[in-house]
C-alpha cells in the first residue's frame, strides 16, 4: 500500500525532526546521555571551536530546507536590504535586547563584569565573535526565519506561531537557569513580534550576534 502524507503532516515531521536537531545536546543532557558542562567548559577553546562548527552545519540545514522548500524566500524574511525598515527592525530589536537582558547589560555598563575571559584556558575573543556571529545567524534562521512560517501554516494564525516559538527558543535555554529562559523567551517574543510584522531577517541576526558577544565578552 503506497503512503501518501499530506503537507501539513510533512511540516509537522520536519517541524519535530528539526526541534530535535536543534535542541539535540541539551536534549542529550538531559537524558544523562551526555556529561554536562559548567559554564566556563562551554567557553574553553576546544569547545568554543567544536560549537562553532555545529553551528555552521545547523545554519547550512536550515538554509537548505529554506531555499528548497519552494517557498517565496520573502515568507522567510530573506530579501533585499531597505535601510529605512531594517534600520527601524534594529532599533527596535536593540531595545528589546537590552530590554530582555536588562540585568546583564547593567552589568556590563557599570562595571560588576568578572573578567573570565582573562583565563588563558578560555576562548580568545576574535573565537568568541566567529561564534556568537553563527549563534546570531543560525538562531535566527531558525527559530524566526523557519519556525514562525511553519507554525502559521500548521496553526492558521500569526498570533499562535509567534508566542509558541518565543516558548520553544525559552526552554532551548534552560541549562541558563529559570531567569536565562525567561530572559531568552522574551527577546524571542520581541524577535518574533518585528519578524511577523516586517518579515526581514537580517537586523534580527545583527542585534542577536553582537548583544551576545557583548554580554558574554564582558563577563
Amino acid at each position: 500500500m503506497k503512503l501518501s502524507l499530506t503537507r501539513r503532516q510533512c511540516i509537522s515531521a520536519e517541524v519535530a525532526v528539526l526541534l530535535i536537531f536543534q535542541h539535540q545536546p541539551h536534549i542529550l543532557e538531559i537524558l544523562g546521555l551526555a556529561e554536562k558542562n559548567s559554564t566556563f567548559d562551554r567557553y574553553r577553546t576546544e569547545a568554543m571551536a567544536l560549537s562553532t562548527i555545529s553551528l555552521l552545519v545547523k545554519l547550512a540545514l536550515f538554509w537548505l530546507i529554506i531555499y528548497r522548500s519552494g517557498d517565496p524566500l520573502t515568507d522567510f524574511g530573506i530579501r533585499r536590504p531597505e535601510w529605512r525598515r531594517d534600520g527601524l527592525v534594529f532599533a527596535l530589536a536593540a531595545i528589546g535586547f537590552l530590554g530582555a537582558y536588562e540585568n546583564s547589560f547593567y552589568r556590563v555598563f557599570f562595571g560588576q563584569s568578572h573578567g573570565i575571559f582573562s583565563d588563558g584556558y578560555l576562548a580568545p575573543l576574535w573565537l568568541l565573535g566567529i561564534h556568537y556571529a553563527f549563534v546570531g545567524m543560525a538562531e535566527e534562521s531558525f527559530f524566526r526565519a523557519y519556525l514562525i512560517p511553519r507554525l502559521e501554516e500548521l496553526f492558521g494564525k500569526t498570533w499562535i506561531a509567534v508566542p509558541a516559538q518565543a516558548i520553544i527558543f525559552g526552554l532551548g535555554h534552560a541549562y541558563q537557569g529559570p531567569r536565562g529562559m525567561l530572559e531568552a523567551g522574551v527577546m524571542g517574543l520581541i524577535a518574533g513580534v518585528l519578524f511577523a510584522k516586517y518579515r526581514s531577517l537580517w537586523p534580527l541576526m545583527l542585534v542577536h550576534a553582537v548583544g551576545d558577544f557583548i554580554i558574554v565578552s564582558t563577563r
